[in-house]
């Protein structure tokens, strides 16, 4: 093997393993946090600030519909289950988790879901998919569009939420506010103003499951 193919196996061997460490911590800080505040659990996920706007991430993005630039090297990004348990129609333990590649991930407290009685769990399911909709004018998608939901087991009866949770997305750009997307429209979720964002992540506080995008403005567009 020449040594070049070597130093290359050895770089992508690193990143594996930094990306890796990077989310087991940043599970770890939402658990110990509890996922409450949202803030709270921000200043943990990561340990580099974000130093100007436009930086990109240390990890290459997982579009689910990559620029033509990035077409080539692009890999699909992965969806992600967990199931919590359910006791007399809520949840029983607080619980972390994300995405296969760690692109979105939630956080929540006991209790924070309530389901028909006779379930025994709640299924929450991460799903990347096409942005619905229209965006208010002047605003388009930065990165993928994630699907949230909450299914009580067995019966996939809907579960609904009692509390604020911490949702977490990774961002190819800083974004420019985090939209959700419920009832055929679409509603400011977080910006600047509410969020906590270090390099490559960004946590919301959110009371509802549904669809988020985070959202980018052309330059000379104005936003409504």
């Amino acid at each position: 093997m020449s040594p070049n193919r070597k130093s290359a196996q050895r770089q992508r061997s690193c990143a594996r393993r930094k990306t890796s460490g990077k989310w087991r911590a940043a599970s770890r800080a939402l658990r110990s946090a509890g996922a409450l505040p949202a803030m709270l659990a921000a200043a943990a996920l990561t340990t580099s600030p974000v130093r100007a706007e436009g930086n990109a991430p240390l990890q290459p993005y997982n579009y689910l519909h990559p620029p033509a630039a990035l077409a080539k090297t692009n890999h699909r990004p992965l969806s992600g289950k967990h199931s919590i348990p359910a006791k007399n129609g809520a949840t029983t333990v607080s619980a972390t988790m994300f995405t296969g590649d760690g692109q979105a991930g939630l956080g929540a407290h006991k209790g924070a879901f309530v389901v028909d009685k006779k379930a025994t769990s709640v299924l929450i399911t991460i799903t990347p998919v096409n942005t619905p909709g229209r965006l208010p004018t002047g605003y388009t998608p930065d990165g993928n569009a994630y699907r949230f939901t909450a299914q009580g087991i067995p019966g996939k009866k809907t579960a609904r939420t009692t509390q604020v949770m911490g949702m977490v997305l990774r961002w190819p750009r800083t974004p420019f506010a985090i939209y959700q997307y419920a009832g055929g429209k679409w509603t400011r979720l977080c910006d600047s103003s509410t969020w906590q964002i270090s390099q490559g992540l960004v946590v919301c506080n959110i009371r509802s499951l549904g669809t988020f995008v985070q959202v980018h403005h052309p330059t000379g567009v104005k936003p409504k």
